[in-house]
């Protein structure tokens, strides 16, 4: 167009930081999913995470020399999601595997069986 530029190098650099936040949190649904099965916990969760993600990234480098066990901490949340769905997967090929205790009701606790009290 006569010389213009239509997509402007701080314009791209925006595109490609509002990606990553997209990639982000679709690759943190499995992830939370592993925490909880309510789909608006997740929902909520991935447009919380939209919205203050960038902030976080600034406050954090801004903190880092101080959090000395942020490593560690990061670390161990993997570590936990991946042990309790591999787990929900040997219970539901193998009925001898445990069931991963959950957010939810206690396994084998339907609300019919529940004992109300008079």
């Amino acid at each position: 167009m006569a010389g213009r530029r239509l997509l402007t190098p701080m314009a791209m650099v925006i595109v490609a930081i509002a990606l990553c936040d997209v990639m982000f949190a679709l690759d943190s649904i499995p992830a939370i999913f592993g925490l909880t099965q309510e789909p608006y916990l997740v929902f909520t969760a991935n447009a919380f995470a939209l919205i203050g993600l960038r902030q976080l990234y600034f406050l954090l480098g801004g903190l880092l020399d101080r959090l000395v066990y942020l490593s560690h901490g990061l670390a161990l949340i993997p570590a936990f999601i991946g042990v309790k769905i591999i787990a929900q997967a040997a219970h539901d090929s193998f009925p001898n595997v445990p069931q991963t205790a959950g957010p939810g009701p206690e396994p084998g606790s339907h609300p019919d069986r529940r004992r109300i009290p008079q």
